[in-house]
């Protein structure tokens, strides 16, 4: 049952953030149809994410979930 949960892709359903970026201004608040809302940082270009939150993503999934 693990194995399932591991393998089934957490965007089923969404917008694929690998080939579907969008603007910062386009993501905060409302925001494009299709983004998963709890997700919205992984549509943003490498660019953007390092502008908002002032680290790379390798060092933001490094991260605790509650911080």
């Amino acid at each position: 049952m693990d194995d399932l949960l591991a393998s089934k892709d957490p965007f089923e359903g969404f917008k694929d953030p690998k080939t579907n970026k969008f603007p910062y201004d386009e993501l905060k608040g409302a925001f494009p149809e299709g983004v998963k809302p709890d997700k919205k940082e992984d549509y943003l270009t490498d660019e953007e994410f390092v502008t908002v939150f002032k680290v790379n993503r390798e060092k933001w999934h490094t991260f605790k979930l509650w911080k």
